[in-house]
């Protein structure tokens, strides 16, 4: 799970925004785990004084990345080292802390597909386009382990068309980046900052 970024368009760590009464953090970790996505991994980086309390009361491992500051890629690279010194799992799930629409049954669905379907990327899609989350066999670990700066998964994607079985994502599209995103969410999922 990504949560490294420094927010800059919003100002704030969009880490903490709330949604549903959590915050947006909390929120993906909890759907995480009802997809029963294991092993669980947090990377974290930029805010840390800010974000440690809540990092160390989340019911899974994390690691702080110091080299937040070079792009997503530092952080794919970082959580994807510390999975395979440990007992190196057939695929990885990258998941990104802002989509306040994940869901729980979502990741269990690309899971199911990723087992049954002989498929080695399992891809959401939403407005034209595939992203996160995703979820990549372990023939793709190479390529995560070279990306560079902000090059993130879907840098492979493009590359790995014919591989991919594409999961419809509805709302996966919105992503909260700026106070404008934000406040687009129906209210009943926003409430202000802790």
């Amino acid at each position: 799970m990504l949560a490294a970024g420094p927010s800059s368009r919003l100002g704030e760590p969009k880490q903490l925004l709330r949604v549903e009464g959590i915050s947006l953090l909390e929120h993906t970790v909890r759907q995480s785990l009802n997809a029963h996505c294991s092993p669980e991994l947090l990377i974290w980086g930029a805010h840390r004084e800010r974000l440690r309390e809540l990092v160390e009361r989340l019911p899974i491992p994390n690691l702080h990345n110091p080299a937040w500051a070079e792009g997503i890629s530092s952080s794919i690279r970082l959580g994807l080292r510390a999975l395979l010194r440990k007992s190196p799992p057939d695929g990885v799930f990258l998941l990104v802390c802002d989509q306040p629409f994940i869901s729980g049954p979502l990741l269990t669905e690309m899971r199911h597909r990723w087992e049954h379907t002989g498929q080695r990327i399992v891809a959401c899609s939403y407005a034209g386009t595939l992203g996160t989350p995703v979820l990549f066999g372990k023939a793709y670990y190479p390529e995560l382990l070279e990306l560079k700066g902000q090059a993130g998964p879907r840098s492979l994607l493009s590359l790995h068309r014919e591989d991919i079985s594409e999961l419809p994502f509805p709302g996966g599209e919105i992503d909260i980046d700026t106070w404008k995103d934000y406040e687009s969410l129906p209210l009943k999922y926003r409430t202000f900052m802790t």
